[in-house]
Order: C-alpha cells, then sequence, then structure tokens
C-alpha cells in the first residue's frame, strides 16, 4: 500500500528500506499490463478484478483501488504512471533525512547487485541479478538461489528485489524521477490574468523565498491581452528551476473551467500546495518555511493560513483587516469558523497535497476559495498565524470588487452551499440547508410569475426537496445551533 514504509519506519525505525525502479514509467506500465494479462488473456476491467481469486477473491480490485483511487480503470496509463511517479517523490521526501536508510535501484542497470550487497553489507559470489527482463529468462531462473538470498524470482516474474521493495512497501515503480535530485517539498500555485501591473512583485515575493527545500512555482496564465505573459516568461528564463508557466488562448475562467484542477493540479508534485494570486505578493521571506515547519510538526492539520496587510488601489481607503477573525493572535480554526465568516485569504494557504488533490471538482467559478476551504476543514481543522506576511489587493476594477458581477453572484452562492452540502460534516448540515433555503426564498420574491399556479408550484417544489425551508425562516433558530456547537466546542 502506497504508506506501508511509513508505517514500517516507525515500527522498526533503524531498518533499511529499498525503492525499486524501472527504467521509465513506460516499462513499469508495460509490465504489470503484461502480468495482469497473463491470468485472463487480455486486459482486466475493474469487474474482473471484484472477480480476481487472486490471494482472495476480491483482493486485486480492493488494492488497485487503494493504491490508484475510486473509479481509475485499469488500462488509465496516465493515472497510473502519475501515481507511481508521485509515489517515489513521497518515498524520497520521506527518508531526506535519513541518511543510509534508503537505496534507490533499479536492478536492471549494470551494478546494481554490487549496490544491493554493498547496501546491505553482505558478500556473495555473483555479480549481477539472475535475470534479464524477460518472462522466459526468469522462469529459467527460479531454480537459482544467490548466498544473500535475494536472486529468487516468484511466479509473477518478479525478483526477490522487487518483492522486498513490495514488502516494505515502496514496491516497483516508475524511474522518470532523477533520484540525485531531491524532489520539491511544496508546488506554489499562481492565477493571473492581465496583471501586469502586479505579476513582477507577486512572482518575486516568491522567488526570493529562503527555504531549506526546494520548491516549485507553477504559473497560470489564463489568456492574458497584456504583457503579463512576457513577464512570466522573464522570470521563467531567469529562474528556470523555478518557473513552470502555463499559458492558456482562450479565458478559461469564462468558458467555467476550473483552471486548478483542470491544468495545474496534473503537474503538482509537491508534498504541500501554497497558493497565491496575480495581483496579491507574499511579503516575509520566511513564509513557506515557517508553514512548513508548522505542517511537518502536527500532522493532524489539514492546512495552515496567516493574517495579511490589505491593499487597497485607485485612492479607496486602507481597511487593516481582512475580514472578522474568529479569535486574536494564533488559533486553530473549524469548518464552524469559516462557515460563519470568510476570513481566510487565498494568497495565505498552504494545504496538503493529498487533501487539494482529493477534493470534489466543482465548475463553479464563484466563491471557488470558499468551497476549497470548506473542503479542507471538513477533513480536519486549520491552523491560523498572527504574522501578517502577504499583501492582499483590493482593486475596484477586479473581478470580485466588480458590480456587474456582484449582482449576479447569488445564483453561484446558492450553487455553492449546495456543492458544500455533500461533503460537510453532518452536525453543520442543518445550517447549510437554512442558508440554501435562504437563497430559493430570495429567488422566489424577486422573480415574477404569469399566475398563482406557477407561483405556488415552484413554492412547493422548494418546500419539498429542502425540508428547512420553514425552519431556515427562524433567526432564533439558527441562533439556538449556534449556541448548539458552541457548547459541544467549549466542553470537548
Amino acid at each position: 500500500m502506497p504508506n506501508t514504509y511509513r508505517h514500517l519506519y516507525h515500527a522498526f525505525p533503524d531498518a533499511k528500506f529499498i525503492l525499486s525502479v524501472r527504467d521509465s514509467g513506460d516499462q513499469w506500465y508495460e509490465s504489470q499490463l503484461k502480468f495482469a494479462a497473463k491470468r485472463l488473456g487480455r486486459t482486466p476491467t475493474l469487474e474482473d478484478l471484484k472477480e480476481s481469486e487472486y490471494c482472495w477473491k476480491g483482493w486485486s480490485y480492493r488494492y488497485h483501488q487503494a493504491v490508484f483511487g475510486n473509479g481509475v480503470e485499469f488500462e488509465d496509463k496516465q493515472a497510473k504512471i502519475h501515481t507511481y511517479e508521485q509515489h517515489i517523490a513521497d518515498v524520497q521526501i520521506f527518508f531526506r533525512d535519513k541518511p543510509g536508510q534508503l537505496l534507490v535501484l533499479n536492478v536492471g542497470e549494470e551494478g546494481a547487485f554490487s549496490k544491493f550487497c554493498q547496501y546491505l553489507g553482505i558478500r556473495s559470489k555473483h555479480t549481477a541479478f539472475p535475470w534479464a527482463k524477460r518472462t522466459a529468462s526468469l522462469r529459467a531462473a527460479e531454480a537459482v538461489q544467490g548466498s544473500t538470498g535475494a536472486s529468487t524470482v516468484d511466479s509473477s516474474g518478479a525478483s526477490s528485489v522487487d518483492r522486498l521493495g513490495t514488502y516494505y512497501g515502496v514496491g516497483s515503480v516508475a524511474s522518470t524521477v532523477d533520484s540525485s535530485k531531491v524532489p520539491p517539498r511544496v508546488s506554489v500555485v499562481v492565477l493571473t490574468c492581465n496583471h501586469e501591473l502586479y505579476i513582477h512583485e507577486t512572482l518575486e515575493g516568491i522567488v526570493t523565498q529562503q527555504t531549506n527545500f526546494p520548491f516549485e512555482v507553477i504559473v497560470h496564465d489564463d489568456a492574458s491581452s497584456d504583457r503579463t505573459p512576457d513577464i512570466i516568461k522573464e522570470y521563467q528564463k531567469k529562474y528556470p528551476h523555478l518557473i513552470k508557466p502555463i499559458f492558456q488562448t482562450e479565458n478559461q475562467w469564462f468558458k467555467g473551467v476550473n483552471p486548478i484542477s483542470t491544468y495545474i493540479f496534473p503537474h503538482v508534485s509537491g508534498e504541500y500546495i501554497a497558493f497565491c494570486e496575480g495581483d496579491d505578493y507574499w511579503t516575509d521571506p520566511s513564509k513557506l518555511q515557517k508553514q512548513v515547519d508548522f505542517m511537518d510538526h502536527h500532522p493532524d492539520y489539514t492546512f495552515c493560513s496567516h493574517d495579511v496587510h490589505m491593499k487597497y488601489e485607485d485612492g479607496v481607503n486602507v481597511k487593516e483587516v481582512f475580514y472578522i477573525k474568529p479569535a486574536v493572535g494564533s488559533f486553530s480554526f473549524t469548518f464552524l469558523d469559516e462557515f460563519m465568516n470568510h476570513f481566510l485569504a487565498t494568497a495565505t494557504l498552504l494545504v496538503r497535497r493529498k487533501v487539494a488533490m482529493d477534493m470534489p471538482v466543482t465548475n463553479n467559478m464563484i466563491s471557488v476559495e470558499i468551497y476549497s476551504m470548506l473542503y479542507f476543514l471538513s477533513r480536519g481543522n486549520g491552523y491560523y498565524m498572527e504574522d501578517k506576511m502577504v499583501v492582499k489587493r483590493r482593486n475596484p476594477g477586479g473581478i470580485t470588487m466588480n458590480l456587474a458581477y456582484r449582482e449576479n453572484i447569488s445564483f453561484g452562492q446558492y450553487r455553492l452551499w449546495n456543492e458544500v452540502l455533500a461533503f460537510a460534516p453532518i452536525p453543520y448540515k442543518k445550517l447549510i440547508r437554512c442558508k440554501i433555503a435562504e437563497y430559493q426564498r430570495q429567488f422566489i420574491k424577486k422573480r415574477s410569475f404569469p399566475s398563482g399556479t406557477h407561483f405556488f408550484g415552484l413554492l412547493m417544489g422548494s418546500i419539498l426537496n429542502n425540508p428547512y425551508w420553514f425552519v431556515g425562516l427562524s433567526e432564533r433558530y439558527r441562533q439556538s445551533l449556534l449556541k448548539t456547537f458552541a457548547r459541544q466546542s467549549f466542553h470537548s
């Protein structure tokens, strides 16, 4: 399983681990296809895996789902190779500060057997593993027993080195990652469109971060019509090891396409993901280091955030705070805190990649940040640092400050709360249903109806679909729910 090596390390902290890799992701993929096809004479489907009695009935299906995720077909090459490449990166990150406890080994490379013996501190009369990447050769070598006990081959066509790697939870994985380079721990995601006045400050605040780990910067330009792409290219030329741009020829936001899930997440490789919109910028060169240090030492938190400086453009008065916070100083916060008052700025977030990648895809482009943060908080608590490490701009010409946008926001937020309802913690679903009912009543109130029949038809449909439609009318009921949650939080 993907995280077995972590559990084994904690159980046997002095053990040595072997990460078995292949020449390429394609080679690994073709190998596992051939192995699976031997039993059926064709590429298996998920239904075949459910009926397979390898180990025991259904084991193959459960293993496939646990490793690759629900809904990934057996022949989905891109998804599978991506999973294994990320697994290599995850293993190397985990052992980066544990020298001498991980050997990355491609058993097909010259000198691999000597490296293997040297790592384990053993001697052998052999000079190479007794197999040659062909099933026939592997079967012929089954009877060969090296003095190390590491050269046997099982009926699956895998050497005992592969089985040893699988036992330690690292498996046989794609080798497109250069093992001599440490993969990025953080992927910084920058979303920009027509930000030529601001993008320089944004990128400068990121590339000047001082960390003891590598990071990458994925910049998504949504078909800017100004000089924003040129400025991004200048930074890419100056920092080719950091800046990884994605340039669109059509604006994805106006097409209703979520660029993060569609275009950015497939390229993310860090253990954590940070965000910064193209008109905001980071001011503290230690921002990433502080947040990663906190998350490393607090594995129970899904993400962390921090305070911001507010900056209004075009002479608008400056506001000292983003929104009203539920507490002062540094503090932990929950789903309910964010539900009551959106107080988090996107440019302050650092979230675990696993949590972000599991988030259900939405193409509702209204209040995407609220949707994301509530999902993160449905998976665990967040932590808020009192340090002000980001400047959050408020630009009257920006999309979220645009009057036309704000006049059409209601339906998008109605969709938002219906989507949040699907993953919200059960105790809070009542509050969300009340909020949905508020929007339904607003829509009915604002609409004109050709007849009373149409009015009552829509009214009854809304009531039948939401049992909290009438309950939501009562502010007293809403306050009663909030007091109940407050008492539960206090006693816990």
